[in-house]
């Protein structure tokens, strides 16, 4: 019995300082991150969300990437034409992230408005980013980030919102 508890004990201990190391990483990952976006990492996903369509991707090198964007807040959200979408790759070694190039070319250059779910609208689009990954031969895990902002009567006091999700594509 003795045993089993100082075995119990010891990979309670062991899993702790395995859970410690990998979220000090992470936490780490997410500040650099920050530096990117400009926002706060509790800021991110909490009033759009980005997801992915059920159908439509393939996740290969030189393909499309189709992005649901969601408004989940009250208000009607303003992005520029391309939606503020920055494509970023973190490197481990160097423990920083980099961002690539989106190929995508947007048909129009005014701002775009994202109303909130209502009687006139769904409060969804649908749009694609497609990652420039010529330096890449290896599968590769790519953040997209969608920034935009509360549309509010005084166009200087509108608060920033921003989306990430991360993708994994192959060659």
């Amino acid at each position: 019995m003795r045993k089993t508890a100082l075995y119990a004990l010891l990979f309670l201990v062991m899993a702790g300082i395995l859970l410690a190391c990998t979220s000090g990483a992470s936490s780490r990952k997410e500040r650099e991150f920050s530096k990117i976006s400009q926002l706060d990492a509790q800021d991110l996903n909490t009033q759009i969300d980005l997801s992915l369509p059920e159908v439509g991707n393939d996740f290969k090198f030189g393909s499309p990437i189709l992005v649901n964007l969601e408004n989940a807040s009250r208000d009607t959200v303003i992005f520029p034409p391309d939606y503020g979408v920055v494509l970023a790759v973190y490197d481990e070694e160097e423990g920083e992230w980099g961002t690539i190039d989106n190929l995508t070319e947007y048909a129009t250059t005014t701002v775009r408005h994202l109303a909130p779910v209502g009687k006139n609208s769904t409060g969804q689009i649908t749009f694609s980013v497609l990652p420039d990954l010529q330096a890449y031969n290896q599968p590769v895990v790519i953040r997209i980030l969608v920034v935009g902002a509360l549309e509010q009567a005084e166009a200087s006091t509108a608060d920033p919102v921003g989306a990430i999700l991360d993708v994994t594509l192959a060659p």
